[in-house]
């Protein structure tokens, strides 16, 4: 069956490898942030760029970051409700072919054209994924490489100086949502991924088991409270250039489980989105190529064609 996609078109393709997008609209235009690198792991260095478009369909160069030591990954956008734009990031130290250490960074800006200075965050090493506000904190699930604890809930009040809340033996890249209630919803990634909810302080947590791979996950709380999540997926019986494949999906706040609604093509190296809804169009920010070869796009879908969750009815 055909996807029912309004627009996809390719908005940059100046590295050879650009990947683990982010999007958003701010002060009146969009940004869409992504690595550059020769590669998905282990390669030239990543740098961090931040392309613009006043209507979404034009794109030009707005900023780089770079670090002559560090391997740049991971840029997510976050808006604290202030006025301001924060983008935070993670530099890996790379030698002889292995990963060294690890150290999370934020930034800020008026208008998504000029940032501050990357500020190192105090979070001891691990690797920050995802912000989310929400009453003025900021909050994230995180990862370190180590023995012991790897997995912490943090807080913050500027997202420079974090507070670890909760510790766990197990986790990876996560996705936070705010509900309309004021709870918060994550996605992590694990070969056997995980939907979870709580309430304030967030102390307490549900989690579901979703029976499979989930990588590169984000979420989005669509302005009628429908939450969207957009992530990669594995097919083990698809040839190996079509395993990974890049979906949008309709969650259960309820049930705690999601169910794809719109897939794109196979690839061997996809997803990571930046969602973003305006005018009743799902904005979607994302990548496909090989782990040598990848470009970011664009898609368009209209938001009614993503159905309610009938786990939720």
């Amino acid at each position: 069956m055909e996807n029912p996609i309004l627009e996809t078109r390719k908005i940059w393709e100046g590295a050879p490898h650009c990947a683990f997008t982010d999007l958003a609209y701010h002060s009146g235009q969009w940004l869409c942030c992504f690595r550059e690198s020769d590669s998905h792991a282990l390669g030239r260095l990543g740098t961090i760029r931040v392309l613009k478009s006043t209507d979404g369909q034009c794109w030009t160069s707005a900023f780089v970051f770079s670090d002559p030591a560090l391997d740049l990954r991971d840029p997510h956008f976050s808006q604290p409700g202030d006025g301001r734009l924060v983008l935070n990031f993670t530099g890996r130290q790379q030698a002889d072919g292995e990963y060294l250490g690890i150290q999370s960074f934020v930034t800020f800006s008026t208008d998504g054209l000029a940032w501050d200075p990357p500020i190192a965050m105090s979070t001891d090493g691990y690797w920050v994924w995802q912000i989310r506000w929400h009453a003025g904190l900021a909050y994230t699930w995180s990862r370190k490489i180590v023995e012991g604890l790897p997995y912490a809930f943090f807080r913050s009040a500027d997202a420079i100086h974090w507070e670890p809340t909760i510790r766990l033996e197990s986790g990876n890249e996560t996705a936070l949502a705010v509900l309309s209630d004021g709870r918060l919803l994550a996605l992590r990634r694990k070969n056997d991924a995980m939907l979870g909810i709580s309430s304030p302080p967030y102390q307490t947590w549900e989690w579901n088991q979703l029976g499979r791979f989930v990588g590169g996950p984000n979420l989005m709380v669509l302005s009628d409270g429908r939450v969207i999540a957009g992530c990669r997926y594995h097919h083990p019986d698809l040839p190996e250039d079509q395993k990974s494949y890049f979906a949008l999906s309709i969650v259960s706040t309820d049930q705690l489980s999601m169910q794809p609604v719109i897939t794109f093509p196979g690839g061997q190296d996809c997803g990571y989105p930046g969602m973003v809804e305006k005018d009743s169009i799902l904005w979607v920010s994302h990548y496909s190529g090989t782990k040598h070869d990848a470009a970011i796009y664009l898609t368009q879908i209209p938001i009614s064609l993503f159905p309610a969750s009938p786990l939720n009815k």
